[in-house]
């Protein structure tokens, strides 16, 4: 059975018997064994991991946990991953539900990254792209030379729905953030 087949099959657990080029031959779609960041903290931390006769002791990290606890999701995607490049992942499972409908906005003092982060993410998504300011005249430009219409401002969209929800694109600083 190819991998078109077991596509269309539905079935991500199952044997591909393809050749030697680009070759799955033997390979579970499903992993028989963790080799990701789950399965490695928990081989060199585990739950506390002692140093110095235990006098000193490692506790997991938020972070640590957060990636131990989403493990199966990640096996997941990972399982939806096409072994055949010409064939699109299940691009569902990237997409958290919470960001459909919310406001996408880039950082103050609005250049192309951040407004053509907020639009990428806003059409990704289904949300909304908005502005943090006035675009500058490389923005301007681009949006014009492109077609795409610019977005409206943030204060505007939160304005008609306050309860909408925010996400932040292209910050990395906190100085960039509207006060």
């Amino acid at each position: 059975m190819s991998l078109t087949e077991e596509k269309k099959d539905d079935d991500h657990t199952a044997e591909s018997s393809a050749g030697p080029a680009g070759s799955t031959a033997g390979r579970k779609r499903k992993a028989e064994h963790h080799a990701g960041a789950a399965e490695a903290l928990r081989l060199a931390v585990g739950e506390d991991k002692k140093y110095g006769g235990g006098d000193i002791v490692r506790h997991r990290t938020e972070v640590e946990r957060q990636v131990i606890a989403k493990e199966e999701q990640a096996e997941e995607i990972i399982e939806s991953l096409p072994v055949d490049s010409n064939v699109m992942p299940r691009v569902e499972l990237y997409l958290p539900d919470i960001l459909k409908d919310a406001v996408f906005v880039g950082h103050l003092v609005t250049d192309l990254d951040s407004v053509a982060g907020a639009i990428g993410a806003a059409e990704l998504y289904g949300g909304i792209p908005a502005l943090a300011s006035e675009v500058n005249s490389e923005t301007a430009f681009a949006l014009e030379k492109f077609g795409v219409k610019k977005p409206r401002t943030i204060e505007e969209i939160v304005a008609e729905n306050p309860g909408v929800d925010v996400c932040l694109v292209d910050h990395q600083q906190t100085s960039q953030m509207n006060p």
